[in-house]
């Protein structure tokens, strides 16, 4: 009986397949950094991150909520004393990783990131 060594062409791109599929299902990140387009991220845990300011006085929050005029249109304060103070916009260390400019959303701690340069982010508080 002989045994043929050579490989067919069909063998050789179903071999070819089968291992970028398993190179690329190695490359899978389940933290919720690269996205699939439309669909939310998916963070296994909540981001924790440390506020690198402090905390802001009420004149501060006052001009920061306030009233503000945009394109001949009045915007009307927002009434932060409502709001629980560690959802203010605030500046963080970056939790993320992600490059400045990025915006990521962290559902499950209600924040909204947007990366900044040197390793900060702005962090807004989400609904």
């Amino acid at each position: 009986m002989s045994f043929d060594k050579s490989i067919s062409r069909r063998n050789f791109l179903s071999l070819s397949a089968v291992t970028a599929a398993s190179a690329l299902a190695g490359c899978a990140s389940t933290s919720g950094t690269s996205p699939s387009y439309g669909q939310p991220m998916a963070f296994p845990n909540p981001i924790r991150a440390f506020q690198t300011t402090p905390a802001p006085t009420d004149a501060e929050l006052a001009v920061m909520y306030g009233p503000v005029e945009d394109g001949g249109f009045l915007i009307p304060p927002v009434p932060y004393q409502q709001i629980d103070p560690r959802y203010y916009r605030q500046q963080v260390i970056d939790p993320t990783g992600e490059r400045p400019g990025t915006i990521v959303v962290d559902t499950p701690s209600r924040f909204l990131y947007l990366v900044q340069p040197g390793g900060t982010a702005m962090r807004y508080g989400v609904g």
